[in-house]
């Protein structure tokens, strides 16, 4: 299964000395006698760097102990070549880690844009965010069926899946909070449920990985590793809380509904898949120090579950884009 990478696991994998390890495969992959420069790029799970070889660049990812995230990588700038992602140039593995040098792009993401309040370019990358992912979606289920997972939480009912989790959500949230996300959840659970097909989702569709290219202003999305056959919602919801105004939302819809067309109340539906898998991830997870920032996102999401003129849960959800 394609699912979220164990990051304790990862982080223990990663070597002693990242940039030493980088300059190996680098001389083994580029040549041992070329003057090569490598800088590392901040990166949650895996290790990143950007490489220059003469007048080329490249983003290298070294992947490790989660080789199922290297598998989904290769599969969509491999074989998905209808879909906007940086081309691998070289991959194989080194010592037990995956490694892929891919083009490097000159650009902003997403969460860098919605860091100046002042852009105005923004609801234009939210309506070609909204474009790109229809397209995804759109994809043809049954041909990529072998070698895609399906995402566990996809094969049951919502409220389900939350119920098994209800001690846990109880215990993490308090039992007054945790009724509240419950009895949001099942008023609209039948609703949510009844879109369940499956499709090619990225699982991961959030500002930092949407890369607005500076040479030809095209998007770009990085970061497949969580892909996997699930819910539309689970890209959806994603995006939706990032969105800093209802401009930006209404841009989003309107470049996502030019392929798919969406329910009226989509908006609403995607929060309660949201508040689904937030208060099960949150309820799964070990404390932390930024529990008080979701626990506030979470009972935002019940008000604008309720609520549906509600503003958006954007200023919420801020904390996630640092």
């Amino acid at each position: 299964m394609i699912a979220t990478p164990d990051t304790g696991h990862i982080l223990r994998a990663q070597p002693g000395d990242p940039i030493a390890f980088a300059h190996d495969i680098c001389r083994l992959v580029l040549g041992a006698s070329r003057p090569i420069k490598v800088c590392a790029v901040p990166n949650t799970r895996h290790l990143l760097f950007q490489v220059q070889v003469g007048d080329a660049r490249y983003a290298l990812k070294i992947l490790c102990g989660d080789h199922e995230a290297w598998a989904a990588e290769v599969l969509v700038r491999k074989d998905l070549s209808d879909l906007r992602s940086a081309p691998i140039r070289f991959a194989g593995e080194y010592k037990n880690c995956a490694y892929l040098f891919m083009e490097w792009i000159d650009g902003r993401s997403l969460a860098k844009l919605l860091a100046d309040a002042d852009n105005d370019i923004v609801d234009q990358v939210f309506a070609c965010a909204g474009r790109q992912l229809a397209v995804i979606h759109q994809l043809d289920v049954s041909e990529y069926r072998p070698r895609i997972a399906v995402n566990p939480v996809a094969s049951d009912t919502p409220i389900r899946n939350l119920e098994r989790h209800l001690n846990l959500v109880s215990n993490k949230f308090g039992r007054q909070l945790s009724d509240e996300i419950v009895g949001t959840v099942r008023l609209f659970a039948e609703e949510v449920a009844s879109y369940r097909e499956l499709v090619i989702a990225h699982g991961d569709y959030q500002p930092k990985n949407l890369l607005r290219s500076s040479n030809d202003d095209e998007l770009y999305i990085l970061d497949w590793e969580l892909l996997s056959l699930s819910s539309k919602w689970a890209d959806l919801s994603q995006l939706l809380r990032h969105a800093p105004n209802e401009n930006a939302v209404s841009a989003f819809q309107s470049g996502y509904s030019c392929w798919c067309p969406l329910p009226p109340n989509w908006q609403q539906l995607a929060r309660v898949f949201d508040l689904i898998r937030l208060s099960m991830g949150i309820a799964r997870s070990p404390e932390s120090s930024d529990l008080p920032d979701w626990v506030r996102l979470v009972q935002e999401l019940v008000r604008s579950v309720r609520d549906s003129s509600a503003p958006s849960t954007y200023e919420a959800a801020a904390f996630l884009r640092l």
